[in-house]
């Protein structure tokens, strides 16, 4: 076929397609591929500052990072792998102090831990949920026999994660719209339940926009007044008030609801091919959001471990302020003062960045 006849060709089949009041498909992001063949959302036009690390705590001491939480000058990290579930760091000093916490549902113990958050004005220990038992524990650093402070949360339905939201009062996120936040005061008792909307458009199946919506992260800066929830599974960031009420989204470089597609059955099914999100931490000037941005290969669960390279960071109108790309990646991260970033993975240990002016207060 001779060029003009592939070009009338094309011009025919796009006449079809418009008179059908169909749209041709959309290009999605410029991906990359990187060195060790990770597909990833391109960063090319962001024009990132890039941040170079230096080593606070070689990884054999940590196991998997999960989430982590800095209170003064120690730096508290949940295990993935458990058993122990908490590592305390000494900042200064770059040493780890002490690890603790076994499996089991007993006073002190966890069954998973979902999140990890600060009370203002505790400046003891961060608080953990875990999501298995529906709790918060308080974690202390000074004695292993400490009694732990527990708070058991009572909800409707299902709840995943849950963090404070100020000194008497915390927040959780539910399965469903009408659910999707819980307040609770200090006694574990519920103050309200507010309604929110799950990713996904009304015509997708409420099973497949739940899976979306419960793969999620909540970081609160009470000073602000402000929490926001982040989607893995979806280029998202909801900005919400103390009352739960959606004050509006963050501008995120690479917007999207979820993935979903529709089997020949003509059920709906969420895609878990793209990471996004991987975790978050908030001050009372900005909320820095450690973005993944890379594929998962499709499996359940992601098949690829969080190779976070990026962080976002918005002010708490939304507005996206700086993006930041790391010198190595990264699962996990914690913010001291706008000014000294950290940052955890499996097999990287852990690592300390100064941020650059803006963020850190100049200009």
């Amino acid at each position: 076929m001779s060029p003009t006849h592939r070009l009338f060709r094309f011009i025919g089949l796009t006449s079809i397609v418009l008179a059908l009041g169909c749209k041709l498909p959309e290009a999605g992001p410029a991906t990359v591929t990187d060195s060790a063949g990770l597909v990833r959302f391109s960063d090319a036009s962001l024009h990132p500052v890039v941040l170079t690390g230096a080593p606070l705590l070689e990884s054999d001491k940590i196991g998997r990072p999960g989430q982590m939480r800095l209170i003064g000058d120690l730096l508290w990290v949940s295990d993935r792998s458990g058993d122990p579930y908490i590592h305390v760091v000494a900042t200064k000093r770059g040493s780890l102090l002490r690890s603790y916490g076994a499996s089991g549902e007993g006073p002190g113990d966890f069954v998973s831990i979902s999140m990890m958050s600060v009370r203002p004005g505790d400046l003891h220990g961060p608080w953990v949920f875990d999501g298995s038992v529906r709790r918060m524990t308080r974690l202390y650093a000074d004695t292993v026999d400490s009694k732990p402070r527990i708070i058991a949360a009572r909800f409707d339905g299902l709840s995943w994660i849950g963090i404070w939201l100020g000194a008497n009062r915390l927040v959780s996120v539910g399965d469903l719209d009408t659910n999707r936040y819980t307040l609770f005061d200090t006694t574990g008792a519920r103050i309200a339940t507010v309604a929110g909307a799950l990713p996904g458009a009304d015509s997708v199946d409420i099973e497949a926009r739940r899976n979306v919506g419960t793969g999620v992260l909540l970081c609160a800066s009470p000073e602000a007044g402000r929490f926001a929830t982040l989607y893995v599974g979806a280029g998202r960031i909801d900005i919400l008030d103390t009352t739960a009420t959606l004050v509006g989204h963050a501008a995120v470089p690479f917007p999207s609801d979820g993935e979903f597609r529709r089997s020949a059955d003509g059920r709906w099914h969420s895609g878990d091919i793209w990471r996004h999100y991987a975790d978050c931490a908030a001050t009372p000037k900005y909320l820095y959001a450690l973005f993944a941005g890379h594929r998962t290969d499709g499996s359940p669960g992601g098949g690829i471990p969080v190779l976070a390279l990026h962080v976002h960071v918005f002010d708490w109108s939304g507005k996206l302020i700086e993006v930041l790309r790391l010198d190595r990646d990264a699962s996990t991260l914690a913010v001291a003062g706008d000014s000294i970033l950290y940052t955890g993975s499996e097999g990287k240990g852990l690592y300390r960045y100064r941020l650059p002016p803006v963020t850190a207060g100049g200009q």
